[in-house]
């Protein structure tokens, strides 16, 4: 990958982290403190999953995409 695109991912994936950041306290603080029961903090760990895998598979797409 040519320097300033491996630059730019990197870039990319630490504002990523940042909204990852958001969007967990986001997610905890709606299904912890605005939803009641217990069954939607498993609903809750289930969308922070999703966050990360749904990142996870575009890495890897882009991996794969890289011409050797």
């Amino acid at each position: 990958m040519p320097r300033e695109a491996f630059a730019a991912l990197q870039k990319s994936q630490r504002q990523w982290i940042a909204y990852r950041k958001q969007e967990y306290n986001f997610i905890s603080q709606y299904y912890f403190r605005v939803k009641e029961g217990t069954m939607w903090h498993v609903v809750a760990e289930g969308e922070k999953t999703a966050i990360v895998k749904e990142r996870a598979l575009k890495l890897i797409d882009y991996l794969e995409e890289l011409d050797y």
